[in-house]
């Protein structure tokens, strides 16, 4: 049986939630379980000292990540759209965090 869309990101921060909590002060995911198995929907969200995440998947195949600056306040969109067949979500999360890094998400 193939996993749906909040299954594999589900699962990918029960593998990465340790390490993702030693460079965040705040981390937490929620899943929104609807009647509809197609809008059901997770968001990990994660604070650092100069950073907001807030990654959102949806069953239905969308994806909206959004970086929000806590000093200047400014947002970057890191990724909003339909996700494609071709897309690996493990590799996109990864991609996502390790990009928080490089904007100096885990400086403290």
């Amino acid at each position: 049986m193939n996993k749906s869309v909040v299954q594999l990101v589900e699962e990918w921060y029960g593998q990465h939630s340790a390490t993702l909590s030693r460079v965040s002060t705040q981390l937490s995911i929620r899943s929104i379980d609807a009647a509809d198995v197609a809008t059901r929907v997770v968001e990990i969200r994660m604070e650092t000292p100069l950073l907001l995440l807030s990654a959102s998947f949806w069953n239905h195949g969308s994806v909206s990540v959004l970086v929000i600056n806590k000093e200047s306040k400014a947002e970057m969109v890191i990724d909003d759209r339909k996700l494609e067949p071709v897309d690996d979500i493990p590799l996109l999360l990864d991609g996502y965090f390790r990009r928080i890094a490089d904007l100096g998400g885990s400086r403290g």
